[in-house]
């Protein structure tokens, strides 16, 4: 009898144990489906939040841009006006947004290096960026100013033409066209992330702007230097446009400022030098170029905008470069 059992008995405890295994299985399953949904809804409650982000901040930046837009006074800009306060704004939904419009005229703009028709100018494009290299503590600025000219004039004229990038691992070519963006430096000889942090060694002057508050990039073809706006344009760079010689006159014009917006450059082109007209092209007292930052912020979540904008004579504004 006991024999005739044995089998029967082992037969119920293989099914014990698949039934067992069976139901592992299908536990897996379960939680591996409940995991997947959650992980779905987290990625779409992201998705969500994301876009309401966007949204609200796109929404903030228009606004900033019609404040720029609605400047009382378009012949000159200066960082007092309503459209250079910055703005943080917290909305009954817990969106935070944080904006800022900047004028990309207070600084250098690197494509500047080469004009179709250069004036004649007390210190050339090149000269001024090297005059700017030298105040932030670069005291060997000739190589780097040369291989940037080259890399953005269209001819192939030069030591740090293609010829010198093919010769590079990967190799590639010289984009003899202006700048796009800053990121393009990265190419140039002698520009890297870690040069505009520390130049070089401290300057003898003291300086008020760090290098990159005193260059800018504004894309597109040029038949005269953009100008550096003399109400917004930090001290390092009005020296360098009028010449290492002129820190006081440079002293001069912040002093001026804060105690008003400088209306007509004649008085203080006249105080430079004796020509005048050799300033005249690369300095103005308004600006037409400008630059939007802004960051929304809710629970864990971000979004950011970058935007370049140009503004007309009439106070329109067009948008060059836009960054989500």
């Amino acid at each position: 009898m006991n024999d005739l059992r044995k089998p029967a008995a082992r037969k119920d405890g293989m099914v014990l144990v698949l039934v067992l295994v069976l139901l592992g299985l299908i536990t897996a399953l379960i939680v591996q489906a409940q995991v997947g949904a959650l992980l779905n809804l987290r990625m779409r409650d992201a998705e969500l939040q994301a876009a309401r982000l966007r949204e609200v901040l796109t929404t903030t930046v228009l606004d900033a841009l019609q404040r720029l837009a609605d400047d009382d006074l378009l012949s000159v800009d200066h960082l007092s006006e309503p459209w250079a306060q910055p703005l943080e704004i917290e909305y009954p939904s817990g969106i935070s947004v944080w904006v800022a419009v900047s004028d990309a005229q207070s600084g250098f703009d690197l494509n500047n290096l080469y004009c179709e028709k250069p004036p004649l100018t007390a210190q050339s494009p090149a000269e001024v960026l090297m005059n700017i290299m030298t105040l932030c503590g670069d005291y060997a600025p000739v190589e780097r100013a040369d291989a940037l000219r080259d890399w953005i004039d269209p001819d192939s004229d030069g030591f740090f033409e293609t010829a010198y990038y093919e010769r590079r691992e990967p190799p590639f070519q010289a984009a003899d066209s202006w700048l796009n963006s800053w990121h393009e430096l990265a190419f140039v000889q002698g520009y890297s992330y870690a040069y505009f942090l520390s130049p070089g060694q401290p300057s003898q002057v003291t300086t008020s702007a760090d290098l990159p508050d005193c260059l800018t990039v504004i894309p597109g073809r040029r038949a005269s230097p953009v100008p550096v706006n003399i109400n917004t344009a930090p001290r390092e760079v009005l020296t360098a446009v009028a010449g290492l010689a002129q820190e006081e006159w440079a002293r001069r014009i912040l002093v001026m400022r804060q105690a008003a917006p400088i209306i007509s450059l004649e008085p203080l082109l006249e105080a430079a030098g004796p020509d005048p007209d050799a300033l005249r092209p690369m300095l103005d007292v308004k600006s037409s170029v400008f630059c939007v930052k802004a960051s929304a912020f809710y629970d864990s979540h971000t979004a950011d905008i970058w935007a370049l904008v140009k503004r007309n004579e009439d106070g329109e504004v067009s948008i060059i470069r836009w960054v989500m």
